[in-house]
């Protein structure tokens, strides 16, 4: 039996999410919101798994806030330095912050401020952080992730800025001390292009048919799917349609933007003429890889207290993170992007022709037996993954909410195709500390497993 009938309740902003944690009702098929306060972190810190969420709660929601703080340097290296620095800012606080709590400098102490909060908020009492064997590291994002759903929104909200202001204060990387500089010839012309290029809103947005993802042994099964929202910013809405490798076709000779580009002097093969154009469209992926990790911790903590999962005291940190992992990755991702059809939005025959011939070739052919070409399909799927990333990005930039309640609803349809066929029994469930066999459950959903 597929477990088609539970009802997730929606929850729109994470400072909800403990607030309103669901539970289920056998009798009546369906969950209601028990919980009406918070209970007390020492109290919360006494399960593993709600220790390690609490901490992905925080460190997500610095890493998506940073992100976005940083987005001026995408003209000065685009979205891989900007992660680079979002990411670089965890071995910082790990520098700064050792497990032996012997570091003196400024940061450190003004880190350890913000850690234990003394009496300013009282957040971590001495008693509390005494009591768990915890780095302060850790302990900054877990406190910041109890805040969270604690506390009012601006009081997280100042503390994330202090913490990323202490970071970007310390560190001497030449990218944090630069500052916004006058659009550059070449993206006046992107800009323009963006204006100007057709899109094929039927094909993403008519609701005549309805949008699906099957599994991969179940066919028979499909995962349906919430209509796209639409984005409101032409410009937003063609770099979330275009892949930033695919900056090449406007390159072209024979492409309008080359021309335009040549007749103002601009050099179609000098080195920072593609490297502008890499940059402009190369942000919007990495806001929604963020986004999509803090939105799967926000909806696993409401998936651990109903069935397909359970609520009997086995829902471990390593099941949370797996099935964290299956969320997020390039095969579920590249499906949900082709269902949406966002790699062919945009009405730009030469950039989708350069898309077919030269990165998704076989894009028809991944689940075909006699396609044995793993290598090819993984980079395949990632190429397309990132369309969707792109457009979650731009969506949550423009629409937080409808972000939020849009990748809340497909990721409940997702998790909800867990059926009883995938249960375990016996040594089996003992062994794993779960009750479903999320192995078997990987195949189905993306093919291969990665449970390990």
């Amino acid at each position: 039996m597929i477990l088609r009938n539970i009802s997730f309740r929606s929850i729109s902003t994470t400072t909800r999410m403990l607030r309103d944690v669901p539970k289920y009702d056998m009798r009546t098929d369906a969950i209601t919101n028990a919980a009406t306060s918070i209970a007390p972190l020492d109290v919360l810190l006494d399960t593993a798994w709600v220790r390690h969420h609490l901490y992905m709660i925080g460190s997500d929601l610095v890493r998506l806030t940073l992100y976005q703080k940083l987005s001026h340097l995408i003209e000065f290296g685009g979205g891989p330095v900007i992660k680079n620095l979002v990411y670089e800012m965890s071995s910082f606080l790990k520098q700064e912050l050792g497990s032996d709590r012997s570091s003196t400098t400024t940061a450190a102490q003004q880190l350890r401020d913000l850690v234990y909060f003394g009496s300013n908020v009282g957040v971590v009492a001495p008693a509390v952080y005494r009591r768990y064997n915890i780095p302060d590291f850790r302990w900054i994002y877990i406190t910041i992730g109890y805040m969270v759903i604690s506390q009012p929104n601006d009081l997280a909200e100042d503390v994330i800025n202090r913490v990323i202001d202490i970071y970007i204060n310390t560190r001497n990387s030449p990218y944090l001390s630069k500052t916004r500089a006058e659009p550059s010839t070449i993206v006046s012309v992107a800009k323009d292009y963006y204006k100007h290029v057709p899109i094929n809103y039927n094909k993403l947005y008519s609701n005549t048919k309805s949008r699906y993802i099957t599994l991969q042994e179940t066919k028979d099964y499909k995962i349906m799917l919430p209509p796209l929202p639409r984005l409101k910013n032409k410009e937003t809405l063609v770099k979330a349609l275009i892949h930033k490798e695919l900056y090449r076709a406007w390159l072209e000779p024979n492409h309008k933007f080359a021309q335009r580009l040549l007749e103002l002097n601009v050099d179609l093969d000098d080195s920072s003429t593609k490297d502008t154009l890499k940059y402009e469209l190369s942000f919007l992926d990495g806001l929604g890889d963020l986004f999509l990790a803090r939105e799967s911790s926000n909806l696993l903590y409401k998936f651990k207290g109903v069935p397909p999962s359970d609520d009997n005291g086995t829902f471990s940190t390593r099941t949370y993170n797996q099935l964290r992992i299956i969320l997020a990755t390039n095969t579920l991702l590249s499906k949900l992007a082709i269902a949406y059809k966002l790699h062919e939005g945009l009405s730009d025959k030469r950039v989708h022709d350069l898309l077919i011939k030269s990165y998704v070739p076989n894009i028809g052919k991944w689940e075909d037996p006699d396609f044995n070409d793993d290598d090819c399909r993984r980079y395949e799927q990632e190429f397309l993954a990132d369309y969707f990333e792109q457009y979650i990005g731009a969506l949550f930039l423009e629409q937080p909410e409808v972000a939020q309640h849009f990748i809340s609803e497909i990721y409940e349809n997702i998790l909800r195709s867990i059926s009883d066929v995938h249960k375990l029994t016996g040594k089996e469930r003992k062994k794993f500390h779960h009750p479903y066999d999320y192995r078997a459950w990987s195949v189905d959903v993306i093919g291969r497993n990665i449970w390990r």
